[in-house]
């Protein structure tokens, strides 16, 4: 058996082994109550609307298994909901929780959440075994808020790096299925420091952020049966970020992200897999890797960026601290890519497929990998119109702005991966026994850039 093979199974072994530990923590909880039982701490606002919040809270503060019983009616709320450990919340039907109009912060966090931002996060005293199941939960969005504007952790922004509907970090045994989300203006789950994870059957209708945005130090997640229409990635693993998405920065590993579909109407048909080395307040750094991930069976997604990518900077100054992290093994199979075009359609350089900026690919790696394993992929693209197009690109990109004094990629990092291994490959309906002339080594020497290396390539055929 091929180490590929080993990773793969053993990562599959362990998540459905952390499943069950999980379903078993929810199965034992006992104390449980509707939330009709609390209906006398609700209050009908001054424009007849019923507002739920406070007898949400005291709810689940009381019990541990709060039942919300199938209703026409929403349940609106007007504040951040707060889930101590060992609960289990149970929407039935196709019963909506609500934001009101107006409300700015998020709709549902854990307990005991740290900001990990300025320096790693204490982990000695996490919340445990919190599920979430069934109902809609719908903010009051028609279009994308922008980072601090919705989805915040409390009026101060405190946790700056927080613009969500729903926020778990600091946790260990996170169940969230069956749900649906509606017009969120920010990310609508967002999950970082968490062990032990399932986030499955989560449909999104007219969002405008990330769906799951997962962010650094997450170990042992199952993502799985996530679609709908989102603004930005469907699922996007972001161990390293920029500080306006994220307050959890460090090493994630054993993911498995499988059976996403993005609507057909989603605007950017990409997904983001991002390490990088973040540095501290006190100049303390941390590689935020990401090790033995797979991605297996997606549809609407023609681009996988792997790769570190700083926030935008001007040419003459420094980008923010940012280096390219060193990652163990990643799997995409079981994949039909349409790659139309150039996902960075904005740029030039690859629109018209400028000879040295201009290459692009269903998969652009630019960090360090020990193992990255393609199987069962089939890729369509017009080579005629773009000759840049790859399967895979390795290596730095660059795309300026704004009268081309900003840069919004990072073109002067190098990396290196170990090996690639390609399993059962088609391109353009032809299945390639050799595909070396779609795989592209990014040289950027000629103008003071970095490179890309692929020091060995393996067909398991």
């Amino acid at each position: 058996m091929s180490k590929a093979i080993e990773i793969k199974e053993k990562l599959l072994s362990d998540l459905e082994a952390m499943r069950l530990q999980n379903e078993s923590a929810a199965a034992s909880l006992t104390k449980k109550a509707q939330i009709t039982d609390y209906e006398q701490y609700a209050y009908t606002d001054g424009n007849g609307i019923k507002v739920w919040s406070d007898a949400i809270q005291k709810a689940i503060e009381e019990n541990e298994i709060l039942i919300f019983p199938a209703s026409d009616e929403p349940y609106y709320i007007e504040r951040s909901i707060i889930v101590p450990s060992n609960r289990y919340i149970k929407v039935e039907g196709n019963t909506t929780i609500r934001q009101k109009e107006g409300v700015t912060l998020l709709m549902l966090r854990n307990a005991n959440t740290l900001d990990g931002t300025h320096a790693p996060i204490d982990k000695s005293n996490p919340d445990r075994n919190i599920t979430v199941e069934g109902g809609i939960w719908e903010e009051c969005r028609s279009e994308r808020a922008g980072y601090g504007k919705s989805g915040k952790y409390d009026e101060e922004r405190s946790f700056y790096g927080v613009t969500t509907c729903m926020f778990f970090d600091n946790i260990e045994g996170l169940t969230l299925k069956n749900l649906t989300f509606r017009h969120c203006g920010g990310f609508a789950i967002q999950v970082g420091d968490t062990k032990d994870a399932v986030i499955e059957s989560i449909e999104f209708k007219e969002c405008f952020a990330d769906g799951v945005h997962l962010t650094g130090n997450n170990e042992n997640i199952l993502v799985q049966s996530i679609y709908g229409y989102v603004g930005d990635d469907l699922v996007a693993l972001n161990a390293y970020d920029w500080k306006d998405s994220s307050v959890n920065f460090g090493p994630s590993k054993n993911i498995f992200v499988r059976n996403i579909e993005l609507s057909p109407d989603s605007p950017l048909k990409c997904m983001r897999l991002l390490p990088g080395i973040y540095t501290f307040d006190n100049g303390d750094k941390i590689d935020c890797s990401l090790s033995n991930v797979v991605v297996s069976g997606t549809k609407g997604i023609q681009t996988f960026k792997l790769y570190l990518q700083t926030a935008a900077y001007n040419i003459d100054e420094e980008h923010e601290p940012g280096e390219v992290s060193s990652c163990e093994a990643f799997f995409f199979e079981n994949m039909e890519i349409p790659l139309r075009y150039p996902i960075d359609f904005f740029n030039a350089y690859y629109r018209e497929s400028h000879p040295v900026k201009g290459a692009f690919g269903a998969f652009e790696i630019g960090t360090n990998i020990g193992l990255l394993s393609i199987e069962n992929v089939s890729l369509t693209v017009d080579k005629e119109k773009y000759p840049m197009a790859f399967l895979c690109s390795v290596g730095p990109k660059t795309a300026r702005q704004e009268g081309a004094i900003r840069e919004v990629f990072n073109p002067d990092i190098s990396c290196v991966v170990e090996e690639v291994r390609l399993k059962n490959i088609t391109i353009n309906g032809q299945k390639r026994d050799n595909i070396d002339d779609y795989l592209y080594e990014v040289d950027f020497t000629s103008f003071g850039g970095g490179t890309g290396t692929i020091k060995k390539i393996t067909y398991d055929n």
